[in-house]
């Protein structure tokens, strides 16, 4: 089997899976072994620094998130490597599970269109639990949990909404990305620096940069596939293009979201923290009223159809972006081959 062909499978396959089966609630997810890795990095080097009497956190701190990331690429690049030689199909399939738990859009949608019913059936204590959840799953920056009983129905559809544009984002679209140029290992090495450094953005301009530069990318193609969707949806994709210029930088949402300037624009509602916001620092405290985070205009109110409204987003935006990756492995391999 060529690579070109394994390439191909694996993300026909995992694509379809990704969309069609729900995540196992008692399967591992990525994040808590991101966490063991980052628990593994920090224990070797601080052991060593201890040993060497050297006492620059900094240089501490560097080498444990740089150490981290590499061992985020190169344990499954290894892995599914050494797994080759035995039997590509096995490699194959591995490759595949972990491409599958990388873009979950089937999970998140789920997750989505649960809160939605629920809503939708005045079940406000369910919708409340379960909006708790979704955040707790997405933040992912320490083990203290959110559990927040003042939502209204607005907030719950806001937080869905802002939730699922950042699954578009960082989940879908970066995994793609990514995986596509150079498989699995490289989509997960770049979930282990975002997730990493979101929470120090707040806190250290030069992480602040670094982090940019990484999501550059990711946020500005899921903000061009937003709007796309949204002329195909028959939404507003002219406000979608004037609420991206003008808003995309004015969110500390998950870090820094484009693409919900895109998605706000495109239902002509406003989101961002008007009313309830948490700190991207490691205590996860609620914040009170944060004016300068509105991004889009009221031109509306929010209404419980825009979380179904963002779920078809969602998976159209996933099927475009897997047509166009099918797209650029055909024109590369064409290319080389050439």
């Amino acid at each position: 089997m060529s690579y070109y062909y394994y390439i191909i499978y694996i993300f026909f396959i995992s694509y379809i899976l990704a969309i069609f089966l729900p995540y196992p609630k008692k399967l591992y997810t990525l994040t808590y072994i991101i966490k063991m890795l980052f628990s593994f990095s920090e224990k070797l080097f601080s052991s060593i620094f201890k040993k060497l009497k050297n006492n620059n956190s900094l240089i501490l701190n560097i080498l444990i998130y740089v150490f981290t990331i590499a061992l985020s690429f190169f344990i499954p690049f290894l892995f599914i490597g050494g797994i080759k030689f035995l039997n590509i199909f096995l490699a194959l399939i591995i490759e595949c599970i972990l491409l599958y738990q990388l873009l979950s859009i089937r999970s998140i949608g789920d997750k989505a269109i649960k809160i939605y019913y629920e809503l939708l059936n005045y079940d406000d204590d369910s919708a409340i639990k379960n909006v708790n959840d979704l955040l707790n799953n997405e933040i992912n920056k320490s083990d203290i949990d959110y559990e927040i009983k003042y939502y209204d129905k607005e907030d719950i559809a806001k937080i869905t909404i802002e939730v699922i544009s950042k699954n578009i984002c960082y989940n879908t679209t970066a995994t793609m990305l990514f995986s596509f140029i150079a498989g699995a290992p490289f989509a997960l090495a770049y979930k282990s620096a975002e997730l990493l450094l979101r929470p120090l953005i707040s806190k250290n301009k030069i992480i602040l940069i670094i982090y940019k530069i990484i999501t550059f990318i990711p946020n500005y193609i899921s903000s061009f596939i937003v709007i796309l969707t949204s002329l195909m949806l028959g939404l507003n994709y002219k406000n979608a293009i004037k609420i991206f210029m003008r808003d995309r930088s004015n969110n500390t949402i998950f870090g820094k979201v484009y693409n919900l300037s895109a998605i706000s624009g495109a239902l002509s509602i406003s989101l961002g923290r008007n009313n309830i916001d948490y700190d991207d620092g490691e205590d996860n405290k609620i914040l009170g009223e944060c004016e300068k985070n509105i991004i889009g205009d009221d031109i509306r109110d929010i209404r419980i159809g825009d979380i179904k409204t963002v779920i078809n987003i969602l998976y159209l935006s996933s099927l475009i972006l897997f047509i166009s990756g099918m797209i650029f492995r055909f024109v590369l391999y064409s290319i080389l081959t050439w």
